[in-house]
């Protein structure tokens, strides 16, 4: 089953990168060559994500494929630990098919939903999050002698899960709740253990982010963003989350409705309680989606480990019904059901689009590139791939060079070292970076003087309610006048890429 898990999801090893994947691994490269992470290469981000894309670039080398495979692998944990988890759920009911059949229809749930993602929304902080989630699941269903010593390390597990995204923090919520649930008389010492686990993790990752010396910088950023993120637009809505578990399991879901209120007519407990953890592992990946704030995205992967399980299960058991009444209808139905989750859904279309994708990027990976973003956008592969060429033909690698845009692709591409700690500038209007610290950023640009300073046009955020680009964010923001002026007193225009990046040359340097 986990090869074919395997199998499903194997076009994603030919996707490229998008923006963000394309920051975690310009930051992971220069893990790689000494720099300090937050200190030297700044991100809002946890460790974790920069540690997995430096682990995988220094064991593969520098490539999009590289990026990709350590996606895919991480997957494939998921795929294992959720049919140990939902098996191990499913023990519970006494039901052959559900526990017979649970957790292999769950990992083909998550493996088709993953692939409906495409490449934005994987390679994400949260999608490597799943694998520690659902081992978290999986301890925390243990129920044999060593139980004491998997609620340990379901506690490390979420640690680890937490210094991928902050808030998985709140993952902590279902399990506290199932121990409770499960054995009272044992709470107590179960919630201690959880806890030392969690504890010791969490004081193990800052202890590391303190040998490096990135640890006070790592707290004032995590700081900063916990005071500034609930200002910031959101598009964020009362129909978001029934829209994103649509989005991702569409008739599946429905089917789980279905199921719970046909259990709740039946007053089937037995079957209510087995559907309890996944639920509340639902509703704790609702409540990180929550404070969050933030509209359509990667935000909303962690959905997934409770989703997953309570759409097999449901399905299963509503199968089970039907099979009691006529067996036929049943095999027709679910027939029925695996056909159009493989052709007409919402869904099916995006899994269909993103293989057609990877075939093309097997076949011509360029002509790939240029069906991406598009050209006047924050997003335009095609155009970062441009830069990073033009940068690998103008200058050296000892050469300075700063992009104020979103191109950390240009770096990572062209293996120039950025003139700056901000390798992109997408929160610059966001609140979460200080003013200080983008005036002591082109303070250091006037001290060092980098050989090229690249604008983008059409990077538009609107972190404020209105569109704002780095071109317009140089030309009127009084915070970034410095850099006006650099510009202005040592650099020409050089070229024009793209009709998106103006390459200022600093005057007297020769490439």
């Amino acid at each position: 089953m986990v090869a074919l898990c395997g199998l499903i999801y194997l076009p994603s090893l030919f996707w490229s990168l998008g923006l963000d994947q394309n920051i975690f691994a310009e930051i992971g490269s220069l893990l790689l060559q000494g720099k300090k992470l937050y200190v030297d290469a700044w991100d809002v981000k946890p460790p974790n994500v920069f540690y997995i894309y430096a682990l995988f670039q220094w064991i593969f080398g520098k490539s999009e494929f590289v990026i990709r495979l350590s996606d895919y692998i991480f997957a494939i944990i998921a795929f294992v630990g959720i049919i140990v988890a939902t098996q191990r759920e499913a023990a519970q009911f006494g039901s052959a098919i559900l526990q017979k059949w649970a957790g292999p229809l769950a990992a083909i749930l998550l493996a088709l939903t993953l692939l409906s993602l495409g490449l934005a929304d994987t390679a994400q902080t949260e999608s490597y999050s799943l694998a520690f989630i659902i081992g978290a699941v999986v301890l925390a269903l243990n129920n044999n002698v060593l139980s004491r010593y998997s609620l340990f390390l379901t506690g490390i597990f979420i640690a680890i899960a937490t210094f991928f995204k902050t808030t998985n923090a709140i993952f902590f919520i279902p399990i506290i709740l199932e121990i409770f649930f499960r054995d009272r008389a044992q709470f107590a010492q179960g919630i201690l253990s959880v806890f030392a686990g969690f504890i010791l993790w969490t004081v193990l990752q800052l202890g590391v982010l303190a040998i490096e010396g990135s640890l006070s910088e790592y707290l004032r950023i995590t700081y900063s963003v916990l005071t500034h993120h609930s200002s910031e637009i959101s598009q964020f809505g009362m129909w978001s989350l029934p829209r994103a578990m649509w989005t991702y399991l569409d008739i599946w879901s429905i089917l789980a409705v279905a199921a719970i209120v046909t259990a709740l007519v039946k007053s089937d407990k037995a079957f209510l309680r087995l559907v309890r953890m996944p639920l509340l592992f639902l509703v704790a990946g609702m409540v990180s989606v929550i404070v969050q704030n933030k509209g359509w995205g990667y935000q909303y992967v962690v959905l997934l480990p409770g989703l997953i399980m309570l759409c097999a299960i449901c399905s299963l058991y509503l199968y089970e019904l039907i099979q009691k009444r006529n067996f036929a209808t049943a095999a027709f139905g679910m027939i029925a059901l695996l056909l159009v989750t493989l052709t007409i859904t919402p869904s099916a279309r995006r899994r269909i689009h993103y293989c057609s994708d990877a075939l093309l990027s097997i076949r011509d990976h360029s002509a790939y590139v240029t069906t991406l973003g598009a050209r006047e956008s924050l997003y335009y592969p095609a155009g970062t791939d441009s830069l990073a060429k033009y940068l690998s033909a103008h200058t050296s690698p000892t050469d300075g060079v700063f992009i104020f845009g979103e191109e950390p692709g240009a770096y990572w591409k062209s293996g120039r070292i950025p003139a700056a700690r901000f390798v992109y500038s997408l929160l610059f209007t966001s609140g979460v970076i200080p003013d200080s610290d983008l005036i002591v950023m082109t303070d250091s640009l006037v001290r060092k003087k980098p050989a090229l300073i690249v604008v983008e046009r059409f990077d538009t955020t609107a972190f404020r309610g209105r569109p704002e680009t780095s071109e317009s964010q140089e030309e009127v923001n009084l915070i970034f006048v410095t850099l006006k002026n650099l510009l202005v007193s040592n650099y020409r225009v050089s070229d024009t890429l793209c009709n998106n990046y103006i390459v200022y040359q600093r005057k007297g340097f020769s490439n």
